[in-house]
């Protein structure tokens, strides 16, 4: 257990200084506040936040969004309100933002937000989820591929994370997009709810992907690292730098 919290302790180590430019991104906080603000801006790295609320989300997502911005952070609550209040114009802008070399990083909610298997959802990603979706809510373990080491430059395993009933990812069959990558995968699992559809149903599948999408990278992650006790803050902060080519 000791070695386990120096290990998060250490990958919670914020990085000092960023380079020149500030990394512009826009956060979503449509439908609640999120606590990934927060966390990032304790991280000591260099943003120009963005922030969409319900007064001002729709004017800037159809008719502001452009490759000034780094990219755009979809965070947790519901993927369908996330796509409601987004508008079919707004959906179509968040696409071509991406396509255009934008990032897009989506955690739980907005992870189910980027796939491909819903009429509502962006289809950024070439992924689908398992049901149930709702299976309970606690702390499991993940631990990062090869790839995820290389890409994200966290060479850890088993780490404690929070997961809140985010997707349980899949591959699915759009021939338009490219398969996604695994970065990490689950090492533990949540069956607290429907317990005899959801047991042994987490363990081994993808926790954090990525695929490019046109000229940019998408990044979803299942579980929350901002909302782990404390914060893995160099993991929040990576997946940015990770989408917008600043690793």
């Amino acid at each position: 257990m000791k070695s386990i919290i120096a290990a998060i302790l250490l990958f919670c180590v914020c990085l000092s200084a960023s380079g020149d430019k500030a990394v512009r991104l826009v956060l979503w906080e449509v439908e609640n506040q999120s606590s990934v603000h927060e966390v990032l801006q304790s991280s000591g790295y260099d943003f120009d936040f963005t922030v969409l609320t319900k007064d001002n989300a729709t004017e800037f997502i159809e008719n502001k969004l452009n490759n000034e911005y780094d990219a755009i952070f979809f965070p947790g609550g519901s993927g369908h309100t996330e796509a409601t209040d987004l508008t079919p114009k707004g959906i179509t802008a968040v696409r071509q933002f991406v396509k255009n070399g934008g990032g897009y990083i989506g955690i739980c909610a907005g992870a189910y937000l980027a796939t491909s298997n819903f009429s509502w959802s962006l289809h950024l990603i070439n992924a689908a989820q398992k049901e149930p979706w709702d299976r309970g809510m606690g702390m499991v373990t993940i631990n990062f591929t090869e790839t995820g080491n290389s890409k994200l430059q966290v060479p850890y395993a088993d780490i404690p994370i929070f997961y809140g009933q985010g997707p349980i990812l899949k591959p699915f069959d759009d021939p338009s997009l490219p398969s996604y990558e695994v970065l990490a995968v689950y090492t533990s699992e949540i069956h607290s709810k429907h317990t005899n559809e959801t047991k042994g149903q987490m363990v081994g599948t993808p926790a954090i992907i990525t695929a490019p999408y046109g000229n940019g990278k998408v990044l979803l992650s299942s579980p929350h690292p901002e909302l782990t006790k404390p914060p893995i803050v160099k993991l929040l902060l990576h997946y940015v730098l990770y989408v917008t080519g600043n690793l």
